[in-house]
C-alpha cells in the first residue's frame, strides 16, 4: 500500500510537470531540475515491483515442488482429514503460502489440488483391482462421503465413477482377450 502510495505521487509529480512544461509555465523552471529525478524515482519503483514479482514467483514455485515431493512421497491426501495447516506445516512454511503457490502453479485451490491426488489414487486402485465398488474406492482414497467422491470425481475425469468403471472394465477385458488370442496363436 505504501509502494502504491508513492507510485501514485511519482506519477502525479511527473505529470504535472509535463503539463507545466506544456503550458510555458514560469513555475516549471523551478520543477524541471527535480523532473528528471521524479522520473528516475518512478522507475526504480517499477522495476523494483518487478523483481518483487519474480521472487514471489520463484518463491511460490519452490513451495509448490515441496508440496509436490511430499505428495508423491507420503501420501498425505489419504487421510480423509488432511488440512492446508498440516501440509503447510509438514514443508516448513505457512498456510498463505501453500495456498498461493497451488494457485498459482496448479490453478486450483487447495480442496481441489488433494482431490485431484485422490481420484488419480482410486483409478490407480481400481486398474489393479476392478472388483472395487464405488463406495470402496471414495473411503480408501479419503473421501468422507460417497456423494463428495462422486462429485470430485466427475471435476477430474469428466463422468460419474460407474461410467468410468463400466467402460475400464471392458477396456481391460478386450485387451486381455486380446493378449490370451495372440498368445494361443504364437503356441
Amino acid at each position: 500500500a505504501a509502494t502504491d502510495s508513492i507510485s501514485l505521487v511519482l506519477a502525479t509529480s511527473v505529470f504535472v510537470c509535463a503539463l507545466l512544461r506544456r503550458a510555458g509555465s514560469r513555475r516549471f523552471l523551478f520543477f524541471e531540475k527535480y523532473e528528471k529525478m521524479v522520473s528516475d524515482a518512478m522507475q526504480d519503483c517499477v522495476s523494483s515491483r518487478i523483481i518483487r514479482a519474480d521472487r514471489k514467483e520463484n518463491l511460490y514455485r519452490s513451495i509448490f515442488s515441496r508440496i509436490e515431493e511430499y505428495f508423491r512421497s507420503e501420501s498425505p491426501f489419504l487421510d480423509a482429514d488432511l488440512n492446508i495447516a498440516e501440509v503447510s506445516e509438514r514443508i516448513f512454511t505457512n498456510k498463505v503460502y501453500v495456498s498461493r503457490a497451488i494457485s498459482e502453479c496448479a490453478d486450483t485451490n487447495f480442496c481441489q489440488y488433494v482431490n485431484r491426488y485422490r481420484i488419480n489414487y482410486a483409478l490407480d486402485c481400481f486398474r489393479q483391482n476392478p472388483s472395487l465398488r464405488v463406495s470402496d474406492l471414495a473411503y480408501m482414497s479419503g473421501f468422507h462421503t460417497v456423494a463428495s467422491y462422486n462429485m470430485a470425481f466427475r471435476r477430474v475425469v469428466g463422468e460419474i465413477p460407474s461410467d468410468w468403471m463400466r467402460r475400464t472394465v471392458a477396456i481391460m477385458k478386450r485387451s486381455t482377450c486380446g493378449l490370451d488370442v495372440a498368445g494361443a496363436m504364437a503356441v
